[in-house]
């Protein structure tokens, strides 16, 4: 037999705590009048950046003295098509940014083999006109503001920036969709858009020589420091992704919890980073990203005490579980007042339409306060611990890691005409061998030492006559 229940206050057998009401996690999925609830409207939230915009330019007019055997002239057409496409696409007033992914995926090989080429040169490759790529940051305050640089590497790396960009804003728009979202493939495009910052960070951007004055004047995607902060924002979106599904499969409240403490800890490293390793280009960003990892990094703590204590609650530990919710709700959990050094910031254009959220997901959590404080003085009577005495925030749990870039594999290099080759092409020819006196044919099959007996004997003959 089961064992007998512990005894409850004055000896009455404790009740059954009360189950959940059928379909819980659709009803915070789905609350009437449709939608999803106020919680996963805050819990999907992240900011969504835009495109660059690249300026036209031609390989062909750059190399075209340059380019003789076929397969360069092949891969300057190639470059200049897929070049041209992407530019076209960037430019479009909807972009279709699959499509923009697969450009960028067919164009960074071209543009590796030109690199490959020119370095396995041997000796400089002639060019008619100098290379110059001109690209806007979607991350600058001025996004219509031009950086341009002579140099390949500039060119391949916002390529893969490009595509970066590309899929988050799939995932924005996935996870976004007003009928049915889709938060397993948002965090899909957000791991993948991780992975190629991360390939940014650690490998391809450190390969850019350059001096102290270039790497600050460099678009903040095009320097390795900020592409770091990138992966790492990138993964805490899609840690979100990863609470939005376990919200709506129903998962335990503590592993819940603890997913949103990771999201927490992810974006605790997004300004320090930006601070301490690209100070200089903070300057010229836009404030979103800080303004998102702030917001985002207070909102996700208090959605884990919330749903610590909803496991509190579900436990019959309904003391802890009030002093859970009044701890949500006077730090985190609320709209932040003007003279207020806690709560949700929702001035900053980038957080102003969440306010009405904010509030109704406070309302959401005042209600479950309201029940789990009339369990406590019906059923368990409990002692509210003080905030002191509270349990700490559970453990973070991060789930989410980046997907591994691999790099497209470049074809072998091709040869381009060289400076020395127009130098040796240009230089005069040799002037001829003077002409020297006609002298008697060799005879043909005979010795140096027969030919000399031979003319010994005429000079003998011609003493002797």
């Amino acid at each position: 037999p089961a064992p007998a229940p512990p005894a409850g206050p004055r000896g009455r057998p404790p009740l059954a705590p009360r189950p959940p009401p059928p379909g819980e996690a659709a009803a915070m999925a789905a609350p009437a009048g449709g939608g999803l609830s106020p919680t996963l409207q805050l819990v999907r939230f992240f900011p969504a950046f835009g495109l660059p915009t690249m300026d036209p330019m031609r390989f062909e007019a750059c190399f075209a003295s340059s380019v003789a055997a076929e397969a360069a002239i092949v891969l300057i057409s190639n470059l200049d098509a897929t070049r041209d496409s992407l530019q076209e696409q960037l430019s479009a007033s909807e972009p279709d940014v699959h499509a923009i992914q697969g450009t960028c995926e067919s164009y960074m090989p071209h543009i590796m083999n030109l690199f490959d080429s020119l370095n396995a040169s041997p000796s400089p490759v002639a060019v008619d006109r100098q290379l110059r790529f001109a690209w806007s940051s979607p991350l600058s305050q001025d996004t219509r503001a031009r950086n341009a640089f002579e140099v390949i590497m500039f060119e391949l790396g916002q390529v893969y920036a490009t595509k970066a960009f590309a899929h988050m804003i799939a995932a924005h728009r996935l996870a976004n969709d007003s009928v049915s979202p889709d938060f397993a493939r948002a965090a899909t495009e957000l791991r993948l858009a991780a992975g190629i910052w991360d390939y940014l960070s650690e490998r391809l951007l450190p390969r850019w020589v350059g001096n102290e004055e270039t790497r600050t004047q460099r678009p903040p995607e095009a320097f390795e420091k900020v592409c770091g902060v990138m992966c790492t924002m990138c993964l805490a979106m899609a840690q979100q992704m990863g609470v939005a599904t376990a919200v709506l499969r129903g998962s335990p409240k503590n592993l819940v919890a603890k997913l949103c403490m990771g999201v927490a800890t992810l974006l605790d490293q997004v300004e320090p980073g930006l601070r301490n390793e690209a100070p200089n280009h903070l300057a010229r960003m836009k404030m979103d990203l800080v303004t998102y990892a702030t917001f985002g990094r207070t909102l996700f703590r208090g959605l884990a005490q919330r749903f610590a204590a909803e496991k509190a609650a579900a436990d019959s530990e309904y003391g802890i579980a009030v002093g859970l919710f009044d701890r949500a709700l006077a730090t985190e959990l609320r709209v932040k007042g003007k003279n207020d050094a806690t709560g949700l910031d929702v001035k900053a254009p980038l957080t102003a339409p969440l306010a009405a959220h904010v509030r109704a997901a406070a309302e959401e959590v005042g209600r479950l306060r309201t029940e789990a404080d009339k369990n406590n003085r019906l059923i368990t009577f409990q002692r509210v611990p003080d905030v002191d005495d509270l349990p700490e925030p559970p453990q973070a749990v991060v789930m989410m890691k980046a997907e591994a870039h691999t790099p497209p594999t470049a074809p072998t290099p091709v040869p381009f005409v060289t400076l020395a080759d127009r130098q040796a092409a240009k230089a005069p020819a040799p002037a001829p061998a003077p002409a020297s006196a006609p002298s008697a044919p060799a005879a043909e099959g005979k010795t140096d030492e027969e030919l000399a007996r031979e003319l010994q004997a005429k000079f003998d003959a011609g003493l002797d006559s």
